[in-house]
């Protein structure tokens, strides 16, 4: 055994905190800090995650004695190549010097990041046209819900840099989205042209699917399967803190302008046979790889998500069309989406 056992403890503790600090889920943090210690020739190992905390433990010798050391992970945003880099060097630590890898995770953790820049926002912009042209809206609708998420997220992210709480961020971010459908309704009750035909509530839902807490609450799920209620429990909490304010905000907005006589209609009831087409499909796939690229996913896990957003998309719809129940469909999507999402995370190493 010719590692220190304080370098290896500190090296286990910069993977799973970088990791934790960027997107990853707990137990993909977990595993990736163990495997490190375990290559690194620890007699026993151990990497916990409660809540906003992390915990790891190492003992060199069974008889030895343990080292345990705890950080608070800090606030971060999501950048999945980065993760991905941190499990490289996790398991290549058997290969390379602690110094060298400590070298790695400090190159790696000190990249400029994209979040907050211009071609994030204009990713969310992406996702939240192509997600309104999905359920078969106008160009119109889908430059306007481009427009106003693009503005909703550079207001969230000025907000962030203030220190604004994620809660109120959605809450802003809902009464900008509703207050764009409004202006919609209000301009086409003064008769506008080029207006006519159009529905604002689709410009709500456009710029509202990039907000939703889905990878909170799927991280959640994860962790509660991998035995980690407790910080399981505390995502499902952040997710649905964040989808409340985002309710609140848009129900706000919507009431106040009911109350003027505006009337604000947000359908969410679509004709499937018209959803199931190729023009539906590929706007899917677009959802799905912009998606990706606000996580700063690598290019191969970008084209891969698109391929498998738009696969998916079209079996749900061909599930719903075969009459299934909602639920089921969903349910079953979502199995196609887990499944080849795996196979294509092996294949391509993201």
């Amino acid at each position: 055994m010719t590692a220190d056992p304080r370098e290896v403890l500190d090296l286990g503790l910069e993977i799973g905190c970088g990791m934790l600090a960027h997107g990853a889920s707990v137990s993909s943090a977990i595993r990736a800090s163990r495997h490190a210690m375990r290559d690194l020739g620890m007699a026993e190992y151990h990497t916990d995650v409660t809540g906003n905390m992390i915990i790891v433990s190492v003992r060199g010798e069974t008889d030895g004695e343990p080292l345990t050391a705890m950080r608070v992970v800090p606030i971060g945003h999501q950048d999945f190549e980065l993760i991905t880099m941190l499990q490289q060097v996790a398991s290549e630590a058997r290969n390379n010097s602690i110094p060298d890898s400590r070298a790695r995770i400090e190159a790696i953790l000190g990249r400029h990041g994209r979040w907050g820049g211009l071609d994030v926002s204009l990713g969310f912009g992406a996702v939240s046209s192509a997600a309104a042209l999905m359920f078969g809206a106008r160009w119109i609708v889908g430059l306007l819900a481009l427009i106003v998420a693009w503005s909703i997220h550079r207001t969230q992210v000025w907000l962030s840099k203030r220190r604004v709480s994620v809660f109120f961020q959605q809450c802003v971010g809902g009464a900008m989205a509703a207050a764009a459908a409004v202006g919609v309704a209000l301009a086409k009750g003064w008769g506008v042209p080029g207006l006519a035909g159009i529905e604002p509530g689709l410009i709500v839902i456009g710029a509202i699917i990039s907000m939703l807490a889905g990878l909170a609450i799927l991280g959640a799920s994860e962790d509660a399967i991998s035995g980690l209620y407790v910080t399981g429990t505390a995502h499902a909490i952040h997710g649905l803190i964040v989808t409340i304010g985002l309710v609140i905000g848009a129900s706000v907005v919507v009431a106040g302008a009911s109350w003027l006589g505006i009337p604000v209609w947000i359908n969410a009831q679509f004709s499937i046979d018209g959803l199931l087409g190729p023009v539906s499909v590929f706007w899917s796939g677009i959802v799905a790889a912009a998606w990706a690229f606000c996580t700063r996913a690598s290019r191969r896990a970008i084209v891969s998500a698109g391929l498998i957003g738009a696969a998916s998309w079209w079996f749900f719809l061909w599930l719903l069309a075969q009459r299934w129940p909602v639920v089921a469909a969903t349910g079953a999507a979502a199995l196609l989406v887990g499944a080849a999402s795996a196979a294509a995370a092996r294949l391509l190493r993201v």
